[in-house]
């Protein structure tokens, strides 16, 4: 979604610094993704590891990892928003609620860079935007009421 439903550089002379911010967003979440679906996969192989009750591998060493790989690939993020050159994303202050939730109708992206922090969020005025919300909750809710 960051790739497809995002503005690209909406500020003149931060097309630069955007594409660069977007790189760095999307290789902590694959990176982020990978090493999730590597523990999970260890976990899923544990019985055949280790016999007994125990884990192959610790607690404290998954959230390690974990912790790891988010710091490794948080820093470059944080690093290129202090840039000199990073500047405004566009949007207008008056759609941004409590400092966090976007909403703007006139805006057809989908996703738009946070205004604090690091990473996308939601544009709420966006219909297509209620539709992913509404498809998340029944992801969540339909195995818990079943």
């Amino acid at each position: 979604m960051i790739v497809a439903a995002s503005p690209r550089g909406r500020m003149a002379g931060t097309a630069d610094w955007t594409a660069r911010f977007r790189r760095a967003n999307l290789r902590m979440i694959v990176a982020i993704g990978w090493t999730l679906a590597a523990l999970f996969g260890v976990l899923a192989l544990n019985p055949y590891l280790l016999h007994g009750d125990g884990l192959a591998i610790p607690v404290w060493l998954m959230l390690a990892a974990i912790l790891a790989v988010t710091a490794g690939f948080v820093w470059p993020i944080v690093r290129s928003s202090q840039e000199p050159g990073s500047g405004s994303d566009g949007t207008p202050d008056e759609c941004w609620k409590l400092g966090q939730i976007y909403y703007n109708p006139s805006d057809p992206a989908l996703m738009v860079e946070k205004r604090f922090g690091v990473g996308y969020t939601i544009n709420f005025g966006n219909r297509a935007s209620w539709l992913l919300v509404g498809l998340l909750l029944l992801v969540v809710l339909v195995p818990l009421l079943l």
